[in-house]
């Protein structure tokens, strides 16, 4: 990685590393109730993560973070969110199995996400009117 010594990861990138495995360990853990929340802040954490990598230009961990973040949004039962984020993940060159994979999920999220889409679109129509 570009500005580090040794091959260790800037100390910023390691910090938001363990915060993010903090955070997908404590959402495994958690109850029913507050399972989403936990995921939803796990999902963040993720996506910052990938991020960091991206701009390190480590293009795979940044695939493999943004599909993780996307895992998140999806068990918070955010699809919205998720689909762009495997968007993302496939603009990189990532090993051919990865890809099938990645895209098995966006075929399986993308109609989950346009239902919300749709829902929450209806949801504003009536408040407006």
């Amino acid at each position: 990685m570009a500005g580090t010594r040794n091959g260790s990861k800037p100390t910023v990138l390691k910090r938001v590393l363990a915060e993010s495995s903090r955070r997908i360990l404590r959402a495994m853990a958690s109850t029913a109730t507050e399972a989403k929340s936990e995921w939803l802040d796990a999902a963040i954490c993720e996506t910052e993560v990938a991020c960091l990598l991206e701009a390190e230009r480590q293009e795979i961990d940044a695939a493999i973070h943004y599909v993780s973040a996307a895992s998140c949004y999806a068990r918070a039962g955010h699809f919205i969110h998720a689909v762009p984020l495997l968007r993302t993940a496939l603009s990189f060159s990532i090993r051919d199995v990865s890809r099938r994979e990645t895209e098995k999920l966006l075929k399986e999220w993308l109609p989950k996400a346009e239902k919300q889409v749709r829902r929450q679109a209806r949801k504003r129509a009536t408040v407006v009117a």
